[in-house]
């Protein structure tokens, strides 16, 4: 946050706020956008899922920074959160078609599935900028089964992983093509 913004946040809140990552939740956009349901779920959503980024951040000290800059790191880590939202929020479906109406790369959540201890390991990884230590497992859900074929078939046939980045910007890649289709 600049020091301009840090100022005119004071003044607003009437407090001083201590220099560092912040997240700001804007009521009036979350209650517009419920368009007459339950904007409780809502609220839900928007706080598990800047939960999400909050996890990513510390968990990884930061290194997953520089990529959230890329488009690929952004389809990873958007995707990733809003899964954790959508889980989190109650009733879902409530937020499913609000959703829709977001940039393409907060979308990608239909390819996590609705599996939380997979999507609480893949936040983890993408944190610390790991490669999984495991093919996606079959287990998971149709998703995941797609995904274990097509991980298989790209490490084994094409490429040896050699680098964590080349990993997940593969990831979004497959993300991508799954989301547009």
């Amino acid at each position: 946050m600049d020091d301009r913004l840090q100022q005119e946040i004071e003044q607003y809140a009437n407090r001083k706020i201590e220099k560092g990552p912040s997240i700001f939740i804007c009521p009036e956009r979350i209650e517009d956008r419920a368009m007459g349901k339950d904007v409780r779920s809502f609220y839900q959503m928007v706080i598990a899922h800047e939960f999400g980024h909050a996890f990513i951040r510390l968990k990884g000290n930061g290194i997953t920074d520089k990529y959230y800059k890329t488009d690929w790191g952004r389809i990873i880590e958007e995707g990733l959160c809003q899964a954790f939202g959508l889980l989190l929020a109650s009733p879902a479906e409530d937020c499913i078609d609000f959703t829709e109406r977001q940039p393409l790369e907060y979308q990608t959540w239909r390819l996590w599935d609705r599996n939380i201890e997979f999507i609480k390991l893949m936040m983890g990884e993408w944190s610390i900028n790991e490669i999984p230590k495991f093919p996606f497992p079959w287990w998971y859900g149709y998703p995941f089964r797609w995904w274990w074929i097509k991980w298989w078939e790209w490490y084994y046939d094409k490429i040896r992983i050699r680098k964590a980045e080349d990993f997940w910007k593969w990831l979004a890649i497959v993300i991508m093509d799954y989301v547009c289709r």
